[in-house]
């Protein structure tokens, strides 16, 4: 999976750690390049799902779908 970040081609990986109908708690390889609002694809070709990010811990992140 990746984080993009809206406006960008930039693109990070990531692991899914948890997930539900309403958010995740995700492992990212760039915590500081994750913005208050950005984008979770599942694969290149999908248009992904907007988010919210809730928190941060080391290079963990929870987030909320928007």
């Amino acid at each position: 999976m990746d984080v993009t970040i809206d406006g960008s081609f930039a693109a990070r990986q990531c692991t899914v750690i948890d997930i539900s109908e309403g958010g995740a708690r995700l492992r990212v390889e760039d915590p500081q390049f994750v913005k208050p609002h950005f984008h979770l694809k599942f694969d290149r070709a999908s248009p992904g799902r907007a988010c919210k990010l809730a928190w941060k811990k080391g290079d963990l992140i929870g987030i909320k779908f928007v």
